[in-house]
């Protein structure tokens, strides 16, 4: 009729302990979970339901971004030797350095401004700009080196200025509405 059964191993101590050390180990990672959302909730940032881990990549980022940007200038003010260095096609290592450091400036400033709103969209069109001047400046001077001819140095020169505002203008608009966003929690307490 039926297959007689057969009795079920007795389980062995290794075998209870092997169960017992998974279930403490899933025990302590359940409490460590809550433990970890209780101390720290999803929307505590720089902005009201921006998480903190959000907030500190948005700092980190625009970090890196400034350091990049001082470096580059610092480069460029100590005059090096390196900075005549020229490049594949002509393009000297000290231009490349300069936009570098323009991009990273405005690139901070679009990290920092919040998403969907006049500022960031500003902050996109000045971060495009600026990705812009090297090409637009080797074309302006005809070549590389960035040599000018016929008065077109002065517009070069004024098209650079205009640029280098509006990336730190954005820079400090980002700061402030950040610092904003930061503080309005606070005051509606």
């Amino acid at each position: 009729m039926g297959r007689a059964q057969q009795p079920l191993p007795s389980p062995d101590a290794s075998c209870l302990t092997t169960l017992n050390s998974r279930r403490l180990r899933l025990r302590w990672r359940c409490a460590a979970r809550k433990l970890v959302h209780a101390v720290s909730p999803p929307d505590i940032g720089l902005e009201p339901g921006i998480p903190l881990r959000s907030a500190l990549h948005t700092g980190l980022v625009t970090s890196l971004l400034l350091t990049g940007a001082a470096c580059s200038v610092g480069v460029l003010i100590s005059g090096s030797d390196l900075l005549e260095l020229l490049l594949p096609g002509g393009l000297p290592l000290g231009n490349l350095v300069a936009a570098l450091a323009l991009a990273c400036l405005s690139a901070a400033a679009l990290v920092l401004t919040p998403p969907h709103g006049l500022a960031h969209w500003s902050a996109v069109a000045v971060f495009a700009a600026c990705l812009c001047w090297l090409p637009v400046s080797i074309a302006m001077a005809g070549n590389p080196n960035l040599n000018f001819a016929n008065g077109r140095g002065e517009l070069w020169i004024q098209f650079s200025a205009v640029l280098v505002a509006a990336a730190w203008c954005m820079l400090v608009l980002g700061a402030l509405l950040r610092l904003i966003a930061w503080r309005r929690p606070a005051v509606r307490d």
